[in-house]
């Protein structure tokens, strides 16, 4: 009997222990999914005192290749790295155009704090759904923010230059098309008129040439009611996509019993208006 209370005892501890465990398992995944914290512009003081000791680096993978890069094609992640602050140190970076326009502001950018010595990175810019960057000369600034999110100070920046991705040649030899049917190979329409009809369905598609390069895009659908009002309750529907040479690929589409209106199929292609297709349900 004494036996038999010693291993309930002993069980019940496993248990005791297993659940605490996966609770703080559990804690920990929390915590690293929670969104990062930032800082709003418009309720800070923001000022700018370079730091000669602090230096900032660009990279295009993780860990860094090359941490010198200053030309990017556009979509080509950029991994921004300070070297120079101190532990506890909390700090974002910004990016400006080169004639002073903000066009990633801190309120999109992810404060961090420095925990240890020897350098630290935060946060993707120039990605195709992340701060996708357009072709052109840009500053990306290194802020230092206090510990009551009340001021912020520029203390390094960095000139970096973003270059087309494809030609304007590439971007004319791809194919886009439209039909009601979800097959590549149905009839095409330049646009769609399927007011009354119960059952609707209808796709957008894409193709590259089989001699050509992959493309990478992004096609976004989004409703108006007959108004022309854009409405936002069921969208927009936003999808990456990549064309392989040669191969049709289903860019964006709808099927069943959708709610009224106009819809429009935008596809963009290195941060540019491509291509627009126009349903009407």
């Amino acid at each position: 009997m004494k036996r038999l209370f010693e291993t309930e005892l002993v069980l019940g501890v496993i248990c005791i222990l297993a659940v605490g465990l996966l609770t703080a398992m559990i804690g920990c995944v929390g915590s690293q999914t929670e969104p990062p914290e930032s800082v709003k512009e418009a309720n800070i003081l923001l000022d700018k005192e370079i730091d000669s000791s602090v230096s900032i680096f660009l990279a295009s993978t993780i860990p860094p290749e090359n941490s010198s890069k200053i030309f990017f094609e556009i979509g080509e992640a950029i991994f921004p790295m300070e070297e120079g602050l101190k532990i506890g140190d909390k700090f974002a970076f910004r990016v400006v155009s080169e004639n002073g326009a903000v066009i990633i502001p801190l309120d999109e950018y992810p404060y961090s704090t420095i925990t240890q010595e020897g350098g630290a990175g935060s946060g993707t810019i120039n990605m195709d759904k992340m701060n996708l960057l357009y072709e052109g000369n840009y500053t990306l600034q290194l802020v230092k923010i206090d510990s009551n999110n009340t001021k912020a100070i520029i203390v390094s920046e960095k000139n970096f230059s973003i270059t087309r991705r494809y030609s304007k040649e590439t971007l004319a030899s791809l194919r886009f098309w439209l039909t009601k049917e979800e097959r590549p190979d149905a009839e095409e329409f330049s646009e769609l008129d399927l007011t009354g009809i119960d059952q609707i369905n209808f796709a957008v598609w894409g193709e590259a040439p089989k001699d050509g390069r992959e493309i990478n895009g992004r096609a976004i659908m989004v409703r108006e009611d007959y108004e022309g009002n854009v409405l936002t309750e069921s969208g927009p529907w936003d999808y990456s996509f990549i064309l392989s040479p040669g191969v049709p690929q289903k860019l964006n589409g709808m099927s069943g019993h959708p709610y009224p209106g106009t819809y429009h199929v935008k596809i963009f292609i290195d941060n540019e208006l491509i291509k627009e297709y126009k349903i009407e349900v």
